[in-house]
């Protein structure tokens, strides 16, 4: 079952993630992992210092997701129909020219979405680098 989605045969494999600029192998490790448990399966990165051979122990029983990652710049993400930025912060000054939405209002959405769809986690000094240089 996709709790975000809330559909029970939701195909989470065509759902990528994307971690730009993680700078620990650690915090990648664990990300394939909770994947892994989520039923999740393409992973992405961008501007990774990680080693991905440090971050195989942290992984555990989702090392096939390490093997399979791809490395790609920030223009391949425009292949996607959808992208899913998350922060922690909610921007109330109107920094970025994307919409902000919640969880609840994701999940009734989701499914209107195009079919390739993009879960980035990114932090938010980065994410605003980004916007000024992608615009």
């Amino acid at each position: 079952m996709c709790v975000v989605c809330n559909v029970s045969d939701s195909p989470l494999e065509e759902i990528a993630i994307c971690l730009i600029e993680p700078k620990y192998s650690i915090n990648v490790g664990y990300v394939a992992r909770i994947m892994k448990n989520f039923g999740f399966g393409k992973l992405l990165l961008i501007d990774s210092e990680a080693d991905l051979i440090k971050a195989r122990p942290f992984a555990s029983h989702a090392v096939e997701i390490l093997e399979n990652v791809e490395h790609i710049k920030f223009d391949d993400l425009y292949q996607y129909d959808t992208l899913i930025a998350t922060t922690a912060i909610t921007s109330q000054r109107g920094l970025s020219p994307r919409q902000s939405i919640s969880i609840s209002k994701l999940q009734s959405s989701i499914q209107k979405m195009g079919n390739k769809i993009c879960i980035i986690f990114i932090k938010i000094y980065i994410l605003i680098n980004y916007n000024y240089n992608y615009k």
